[in-house]
């Protein structure tokens, strides 16, 4: 850099270091002003990256869709994000060209047991066997083909699966679904991006 420019980048900031000390109150609102405002911009900035972001990391995500079904109530247009089971392989058989597969989910919230240890968990999907050949969610033991085979079995996230057994291997381990049902443990998914719509601990 020339000596002139760097001569000149001195004189300008001890110019501007003179002015804030001359104006303190002035300049301090200034620079918070300033602040907040960059802090605003970044924070939308980074709500309408996540908003936008949902459900991108599915390869197909362009092509999923949820179905809805319509009506009224009271005289004014009623969506609902549920259908009856049959609807699904109804969809595939009569509509074969477009539909490629299907896959139900059903949200459920029910009580989970290991030994003595008995949890109310919220956040259990009652899913199709190829729920994780549909989506894209990570398995981290467990192969996405076959993880859910058998009905009686379950997947659950790593989180979930260090608050029932530490330490221990879930593979193989029974968890008993609603105090009736032995589940035995399939896989372990990666713990639900945030940037999901579809959040479960259990499936």
């Amino acid at each position: 850099m020339p000596i002139n420019s760097i001569c000149m980048l001195k004189q300008y900031f001890l110019f501007t270091f003179k002015n804030l000390k001359k104006q303190k109150v002035f300049s301090v609102i200034n620079m918070l002003g300033l602040s907040v405002g960059i802090a605003c911009c970044l924070v939308i900035l980074l709500i309408v990256k996540n908003e936008l972001s949902y459900d991108s990391f599915h390869r197909n995500e362009a092509n999923i869709y949820r179905v809805l079904r319509t009506g009224e109530t009271n005289g004014r247009p009623l969506k609902v994000p549920y259908l009856a089971m049959p609807y699904g392989p109804a969809l595939q058989n009569d509509f074969a060209q477009a539909v490629e597969s299907t896959v139900r989910v059903m949200p459920d919230d029910d009580l989970i047991s290991y030994g003595t240890e008995v949890f109310h968990e919220k956040r259990i999907y009652l899913a199709d066997s190829n729920f994780f050949q549909f989506f894209d969610f990570k398995l981290l033991k467990g192969n996405k083909e076959n993880v859910l085979a058998d009905p009686n079995s379950i997947v659950i996230t790593e989180t979930t699966a260090k608050k029932y057994f530490g330490r221990e291997n879930p593979l193989g381990k029974v968890l008993v679904f609603n105090k009736k049902h032995p589940l035995k443990v399939t896989g372990i998914a990666a713990d639900v991006p945030s940037d999901s719509h579809l959040q479960f601990d259990m499936v």
